[in-house]
């Protein structure tokens, strides 16, 4: 029988997600354990590439259900946009841009900002 699990607002917080979903019985292993996460998955925190990770690999094994949120929007028009904003900077939306690319991004730098848009991986 299928269990679902529901997470929203995470902002790449992954070790404190992960510590929830554990301690609310959730098995990675298990195909029956399915995650929802209602949005807001990015921003704020420093494990952008964990969190994506995680729910891409469940993703691939129809385990996740991914809901927008507005962190998603404003990272999405931010690369779209090719430059940041003054709120991209508060939002948190440089940061995860800098972890996804493991760089340290100066967000009103033109040469970080180029370099971190050209290898930009939009998997």
């Amino acid at each position: 029988m299928k269990k679902y699990f529901v997470v929203a607002d995470v902002h790449s917080f992954y070790d404190e997600m992960i510590d929830a979903l554990m301690h609310a019985g959730f098995e990675v292993n298990n195909p029956e354990h399915i995650v929802i996460c209602c949005g807001d998955m990015m921003d704020r925190g420093n494990k952008s590439r964990e969190m994506l990770d995680f729910f891409y690999d469940l993703h691939k094994s129809d385990r996740a259900i991914l809901i927008r949120g507005n962190h998603e929007d404003l990272f999405e028009e931010m690369i779209e946009r090719g430059i940041p904003l003054r709120h991209d900077e508060s939002n948190g939306t440089v940061k995860t841009l800098a972890n996804l690319q493991d760089v340290k991004l100066d967000p009103w730098d033109i040469e970080d900002w180029t370099y971190a848009f050209h290898n930009y991986d939009k998997r």
